[in-house]
């Protein structure tokens, strides 16, 4: 009968054979690794993040255009208008894919409510709601189509 090395027997061996281990630790080395690979891909896949539909659950939001990091212009807002709505329609037809993320951005275009922010910068898009941070690459066109209302 012929025996079937399996992947983690063959790491083993190898681990011993590059290091000089003994077996114990070397098998203890190679599922450490392997286990440590799989929390890694679950890590990743978690840290992806589904957006929810922030802007249907107010009416009025305050908007601020910041230009090196001052306040340009400031206004509050209807969210049936014309630009808000369409951020609002971006963010309802994108909402998966978003990243969750820690870092503090410079505002841009700054939608906010008391419980949400949503900042709109050329190359980003973040969205912080209930102390969580989620962030979306923008391409230049999503990001002139979403900003140019907003500058007029």
């Amino acid at each position: 009968m012929r025996r079937i090395k399996l992947p983690i027997r063959c790491a083993t061996m190898r681990i011993q054979v590059w290091t000089g281990l003994n077996h114990d630790f070397a098998r203890h080395f190679a599922w450490t690794t392997v286990f440590a690979a799989i929390l890694a891909v679950m890590f990743l896949t978690a840290c992806t993040a589904d957006v929810p539909d922030l802007l249907g659950s107010v009416d009025t939001v305050k908007v601020a255009i910041f230009k090196s990091g001052r306040v340009e212009n400031e206004a509050e807002m209807s969210t049936d208008a014309e630009p808000v709505a369409s951020v609002r329609r971006w963010l309802s037809a994108n909402r998966t894919g978003w990243v969750r993320d820690g870092r503090t951005y410079a505002p841009g275009i700054l939608i906010s409510t008391e419980r949400f922010s949503i900042n709109l910068l050329q190359s980003k898009i973040i969205v912080v709601s209930q102390h969580e941070e989620y962030v979306r690459d923008l391409s230049a066109e999503e990001y002139a189509a979403l900003s140019v209302p907003f500058l007029r």
